[in-house]
């Protein structure tokens, strides 16, 4: 099995290699997929820090006794 991050580096390489199996294959919605994976996965790590951010702020209110509301 080959790791993703090396297909998306050198699909050409890849599509080569497959192809002196006498396999014929396209990569376009693999590679348009792992774009997408990656702009989600961002998307998700800026709402974590977010969701961190708030919470710390949220912890502090308490603890200093003012409305966390």
């Amino acid at each position: 099995m080959l790791d993703p991050k090396f297909i998306q580096e050198n699909p050409e390489y890849v599509i080569e290699k497959v192809g002196t199996r006498g396999l014929k294959i396209d990569l376009n919605e693999f590679l348009h997929l792992s774009q997408d994976r990656k702009v989600i996965l961002q998307d998700v790590e800026s709402l974590r820090s977010d969701l961190n951010k708030t919470s710390k702020l949220i912890g502090q209110m308490k603890k200093n006794g003012e409305d966390a509301s």
